[in-house]
């Protein structure tokens, strides 16, 4: 009986608490509103959570004041509170159990904030929390299992944070998160598997990142993932092939404002579900055949704005189920028939900002069913410049069908009918081709030649790097267009070195190690034997000349020198005077000689004393 008196007592208490509270003055700077049990409480210059709120509000916006701290306990005392709103503050710190009693809270702002880390145990005591916006805060580190307490949260938007690390398990705990928004995150890699423990993930959503490629486990194995939206990557300019692969339930792709040049194919082509591919905004060039191949469930397929100048024959010919195609905003001047499916069933194909040549392959449009395709206005040519081939009258139809016409292109090869080549050398072929529309250049090589890795093919130019025997022959270039086809012919002729003509041999086998020996057919062999024979020669010319001067050496005495007899002419210098004049007779010339005596040696002296005595023994 006491208890129950005490339950009384105290449900009374409460009752009359809630009834006093209801006459409580609204805090200042703030409205209140009965109704929906709302304070609101926006650019109030607050620096602190208002105290005294009603016990029953349900909605408080406390948005744009300069609130830079929240400590233990602060909304413990509104049990009710299901939507708090704290976004355009200064908050730095949030105190562990700072929303305990917030049972009944579903959304929670946070963003423009000065939040930088989330440590664990931040959001304990709001674990039915279904959406949380915390973007534009100064967040850095994602930490392991920040998010744990929210079970429940569905939504979360992590926008616009200088993010430099992910941890693995940052996103552990949110097994109903559906839908996820991340950018500018700092990193220049994007860290594999982070996303893996999202697995009831929908929605994702990533942009402004600093990455280059797109990796493999990034974004992969999300198998409940149905929209991917990646934009505003200037730097991406690769997806890798697998970057998609396990996202077997992704309907939407959207792939905008990167630099991507080429549709990345083989990527998207594993998506068999795919609906919708937008690549808008990006610079790719061309869709070729096979660049959409393989989809036959794309409904909406977005090119616009990019800077496309080619489709291809047959590119969407396989995209059945397409209903909405957007080309607009691109540098296309044809949209020949055979891009398309034999039957033409798209609901909607916006074609405008084109600069469109209406020739004889767009003749197709004026009677084809194009209901609900927008405008395709005439660029050229002139005479019909500014006409909708889609919306016209009869006037605008005969002229229209007078001028859209294809004419036969034009070619001719700039090195003429025939070209000589040494082997060994480059070969280079250009066709130069004119015609409206522009026509495509191929070329045909002799019969036999496989065109391998060595041959280039580029902008009508064929180039063979060194051209050998099997390259001679005639080469054709093929020049199409819508109006008809051209063919020329050159015919090539390969020149050889004889000693390359005679076959290979030992002795006209130039050493492949020096190019300017094996030019001049010289080898190593010819080459040694020739400077043996000229020192040889050499040597023996000046072992001759020893010889010679040695033997002229030699007198008939034995002597070691030649005995040789000179005559010179001489005016004797007289006396002089004071006065420095010459003496008498000093211009007369004098005569005298001179004798040359070699010094003999000891045995040369002998004879030549035996000689002498009887040359006086003569002479006497």
């Amino acid at each position: 009986m006491a208890s129950l008196l005490q339950i009384l007592t105290l449900a009374v208490v409460s009752v009359l608490v809630i009834k006093c509270e209801e006459f409580l003055p609204c805090p200042k700077k703030c409205v209140c509103e009965a109704s929906d049990s709302s304070v609101t409480c926006i650019l109030k210059t607050l620096r602190n959570i208002p105290a005294h709120l009603p016990f029953s509000v349900q909605t408080l916006n406390l948005e744009r004041n300069r609130i830079s701290k929240i400590v233990r306990n602060t909304f413990v005392r509104y049990p009710n509170l299901s939507h708090l709103n704290l976004n355009h503050n200064k908050i730095k710190t949030v105190e562990e159990g700072a929303f305990n009693g917030l049972s009944q809270l579903k959304s929670l702002y946070l963003c423009g904030n000065r939040l930088s880390l989330i440590p664990k145990g931040t959001f304990a005591g709001v674990s039915n929390v279904t959406r949380l916006d915390m973007n534009r805060n100064e967040l850095v580190l994602l930490t392991d299992m920040g998010f744990a307490e929210l079970s429940k949260l569905e939504y979360l938007d992590l926008l616009e944070n200088g993010i430099l690390f992910v941890t693995e398990y940052a996103f552990k705990g949110l097994d109903s998160l559906k839908h996820l928004l991340v950018s500018k995150w700092k990193m220049s890699d994007l860290p594999t598997d982070r996303f893996i423990h999202l697995r009831s993930l929908q929605t994702l959503e990533i942009s402004h990142m600093k990455s280059e490629v797109l990796k493999q486990n990034v974004v992969s194995n999300l198998t409940r993932l149905q929209n991917l939206h990646i934009g505003h990557w200037k730097k991406l300019t690769n997806i890798s092939p697998k970057a998609f692969r396990g996202l077997d339930s992704l309907v939407s792709l959207i792939i905008h404002h990167t630099n991507i040049s080429v549709i990345p194919s083989p990527a998207i082509q594993q998506l068999r579900n795919l609906k919708e591919l937008s690549l808008n905004n990006n610079p790719i060039e061309q869709v070729t055949s096979a660049s959409l191949r393989g989809m036959t469930s794309l409904r909406e397929l977005f090119l616009d704005h990019c800077n496309l100048t080619y489709i291809g024959t047959g590119a969407f010919k396989q995209l059945k189920s397409l209903q909405k195609l957007d080309l607009s905003y691109n540098l296309l001047k044809a949209l020949p028939r055979d891009t398309f499916p034999d039957k033409v069933t798209f609901h909607q194909v916006t074609l405008t900002e084109n600069p469109w040549n209406c020739d004889c392959q767009m003749t197709w449009l004026i009677s084809a069913n194009t209901q609900g395709w927008r405008s395709v206005y005439c660029s050229t040519p002139e005479t019909i410049q500014g006409i909708d081939v889609l919306r016209h009258g009869k006037l605008a139809r005969k002229k229209l069908l007078q001028n859209m016409k294809c004419n036969l292109p034009t070619a001719a090869i700039s090195q003429g009918p025939t070209v000589k080549v040494e082997q060994g050398s480059e070969l280079r072929l250009q066709c130069l081709a004119q015609g409206e529309p522009k026509p495509t250049i191929s070329w045909i090589p002799p019969a036999g030649r496989t065109v391998d890795t060595e041959v280039t093919l580029k902008g009508g130019v064929l180039q063979i790097s060194a051209v050998n025997t099997a390259d001679k022959g005639r080469y054709t270039c093929v020049v199409t267009n819508a109006g008809g086809t051209v063919v020329v012919n050159t015919s090539v002729i390969v020149i050889g070195s004889s000693q390359q003509s005679s076959g290979p041999g030992p002795s006209n086998m130039p050493n492949q190690q020096d190019p300017q020996l094996q030019s001049e057919g010289v080898n190593y062999t010819t080459l040694l034997v020739a400077n043996l024979m000229g020192v040889m020669t050499f040597l023996g010319v000046v072992l001759l000349c020893c010889g010679v001067i040695f033997l002229l050496s030699r007198s008939k005495n034995g002597m070691s020198l030649i005995m040789l007899d000179t005559e010179m002419e001489y005016v004797p210098r007289g006396d002089s005077d004071d006065s420095g004049g010459r003496g008498k007779g000093s211009d007369e010339k004098r005569k005298i000689k001179t004798k040359i005596v070699p010094i003999a040696t000891a045995g040369d002296k002998i004879k030549g004393s035996k000689g002498g005595k009887k040359k006086k023994k003569k002479e006497r």
